[in-house]
């Protein structure tokens, strides 16, 4: 437990181009959602999304103008604001609830989001991830890599959706992974990932 802990507090000073560093010799990740960014032209500025902005009814013309501009900014560099600020996001704030989250994904399909408040790939991922969450009424559950670290069954859940950087999120059903994403995906991609649990849930 004690090497997981040290390396979530490297991660605040040493980031791996995929992301935030989380944990090591853990396994790697693989990409199942189409539409990733480019590496090309990324920018480290604040994602600002009104909060009136409706993307679902918006102007195809319009929604890929802002939808490029978007897909761009690959981090947040300055600041922190933690996820749960967001509209739609929970924190999984104990082991005892994030079993309760595990149990309700055999009534209703949910997301689990990996991250941690400093990370600056998370802090550009979240405010869209969020958003468009809101747009489709759809509950993100938030698990601060950071602030978990020492729970009893942190390893076990770093190893179940075995990951080595954040962000990542997930889409779980009966317990089980069905789809990922992370912060390299075009907001195409994390439009389908949400819309997919909204029409799982209907």
């Amino acid at each position: 437990m004690k090497k997981y802990k040290l390396t979530l507090i490297a991660a605040a000073a040493a980031f791996l181009v995929a992301g935030c560093d989380l944990v090591s010799q853990l396994g790697g990740s693989s990409v199942d959602i189409n539409q990733t960014v480019t590496a090309e032209n990324r920018l480290d500025k604040e994602v600002v999304i009104p909060e009136d902005t409706q993307f679902k009814t918006m102007a195809q013309a319009e929604k890929d103008k802002l939808y490029a501009e978007l897909d761009k900014i690959e981090k947040h560099s300055e600041g922190t604001k933690s996820p749960i600020s967001y509209a739609n996001v929970e924190e999984i704030t104990s082991d005892a609830a994030y079993t309760d989250f595990i149990l309700g994904t055999q009534n209703e399909v949910g997301i689990i989001y990996l991250g941690f408040d400093e990370c600056p790939y998370c802090k550009a991922f979240t405010p869209k991830l969020s958003h468009l969450a809101k747009e489709y009424g759809v509950k993100v559950h938030y698990y601060n890599t950071r602030k978990r670290s020492d729970d009893a069954s942190y390893q076990s859940i770093i190893g179940t959706y075995n990951v080595e950087t954040v962000p990542h999120a997930f889409i779980v059903k009966n317990g089980e992974v069905v789809d990922k994403i992370n912060h390299e995906h075009t907001m195409n991609a994390i439009e389908a990932f949400v819309k997919k649990v909204a029409e799982l849930n209907q």
